[in-house]
């Protein structure tokens, strides 16, 4: 059996809770990045494993699509919580991606215990993204 290949970035602890009430009542939400993805090295739908800051892995989400940032997107508010939709528009898109998330369910595991895809422990959480692979289930 191939292992599943995700994809590992921090969140700050507001912010985390922020997308999981927002998507309660949605059906997608926009996460924007602080860095830029060059092409996309993940198959659709993708894995992302959200670390949040301070803490652990603590939601594995559902990502259906990476697409360049445009701060317009940020003006539906069915696509981001309130206090995220202020701002967006002198946000430099330069250094944004854009994530595409659907869902957002509890995940809870250590961090430095996920392995990168080059065969490496994670050794501290990402500035950016990272490459892992996704743990199995009997190793949760």
């Amino acid at each position: 059996m191939s292992k599943r290949v995700g994809m590992l970035f921090s969140a700050k602890p507001n912010n985390a809770q922020l997308a999981v009430e927002h998507l309660k009542n949605n059906s997608e939400l926009y996460w924007t990045t602080t860095f830029k993805i060059k092409g996309c090295n993940y198959s659709l739908p993708a894995i992302g494993l959200m670390h949040i800051k301070g803490d652990k892995v603590r939601y594995k989400c559902k990502i259906i699509d990476i697409r360049e940032f445009k701060p317009f997107d940020y003006d539906n508010p069915a696509k981001n919580p309130e206090p995220w939709r202020n701002g967006y528009h002198n946000m430099p898109a330069v250094k944004r991606t854009t994530f595409v998330i659907t869902e957002m369910l509890d995940f809870s595991y250590g961090t430095k215990n996920l392995v990168k895809v080059s065969g490496i422990r994670v050794k501290r959480p990402p500035q950016k993204h990272t490459r892992v692979y996704i743990p199995l289930r009997e190793e949760i």
